[in-house]
C-alpha cells in the first residue's frame, strides 16, 4: 500500500488521519501542559482532531455528494473561527502585562496542522508539527535568555513618597539606563500608601535584569520592584 492509497476517503485513510491529528496535537499539547499553560494536552488534541475532521468532511462532500462543492470551504472557516478560542487564552493581568499569546498562536497553528492532516498533506503536517513543537519547547529557552539580557526592560516600582519619584528617575538615568517613558500606575499598589510607577527603560550596556532589579531594591525609598 502506497501513500497515494491514503489520499482518498476510505476507512483506512480516515482512521489514519484522525489518529495522526490526535498524535501530533497531543505532542504539542503535552509540552503546553507540562509548563502549566491554559490550553494543554486535551485542548490541542481536540482542536487538531476537529480540524482534520472538518477537512475530511469537505473532501467527502466534494467526492460523494456534490463534485461542484469546494472541498476546502469548511477548512477556511476553521482558520478564522479558531481565533475566537485563541482570544480566550489571552489575558491582561494588570500593570500592562499580557499572557497567553504563545498559547493562542499554538492553538491556531495546531488547527492549521489538523487541516493539513485532514486533506492528506502528510509531509506538510509532519514538518509543520515538528516545527511547532520546536518553537514552543526548544526555543522557549532562547526566548528566556533574550528576555533576561535584553537591552530594553519595563519595570513596575513602588516608592514611599512622591518626593522620591524624580530622584529615582535621575538615579536610573545616571547609572543604568535611558528612561524612555515613566507613567503613574493606576493599579492598586502592593504596599499601602506607596506610589506605583511604570518605567520604560533602555540599558546603556548589556545588563542582567535580575541584578538590576536587586540593585534597585536597595535604593532609598524603593519598596517594591517587578519586571513587566
Amino acid at each position: 500500500m502506497t501513500l497515494m492509497d491514503f489520499n482518498g476517503i476510505t476507512l483506512e485513510s480516515v482512521v489514519l488521519r484522525l489518529l495522526l491529528a490526535a498524535l501530533f496535537g497531543g505532542i504539542i499539547g503535552f509540552e503546553r501542559e507540562s509548563t502549566k499553560k491554559p490550553a494543554g494536552l486535551r485542548t490541542h488534541m481536540l482542536i487538531c482532531i476537529g480540524s482534520a475532521l472538518v477537512m475530511l468532511t469537505g473532501q467527502y462532500v466534494h467526492t460523494a455528494v456534490s463534485p461542484s462543492a469546494d472541498p476546502v470551504r469548511l477548512g477556511a472557516q476553521v482558520i478564522s473561527g479558531i481565533g475566537f478560542l485563541g482570544i480566550g487564552t489571552i489575558i491582561v493581568v494588570g500593570r500592562q502585562q499580557v499572557r497567553g499569546l504563545t498559547t493562542a498562536a499554538g492553538l491556531w497553528a495546531s488547527a492549521c496542522m489538523g487541516l493539513a492532516i485532514g486533506v492528506g498533506f502528510y509531509h506538510g503536517a509532519a514538518a509543520g508539527g515538528l516545527l511547532i513543537f520546536l518553537v514552543e519547547a526548544v526555543l522557549r529557552r532562547l526566548d528566556g535568555y533574550i528576555g533576561k539580557y535584553s537591552r530594553t526592560i519595563n519595570i513596575y516600582v513602588e516608592v514611599d513618597k512622591s518626593a522620591r519619584v524624580n530622584l529615582l528617575r535621575e538615579h536610573i538615568s545616571n547609572n543604568y539606563a535611558k528612561v524612555q517613558n515613566m507613567i503613574m500606575s493606576r493599579e492598586q499598589p502592593v504596599h499601602e500608601d506607596a506610589i506605583g510607577l511604570i518605567f520604560y527603560l533602555h540599558f546603556k550596556e548589556k545588563t542582567e535584569h535580575v541584578g538590576f532589579i536587586t540593585a534597585l531594591m536597595d535604593y532609598e525609598g524603593v519598596k517594591y520592584v517587578q519586571e513587566l
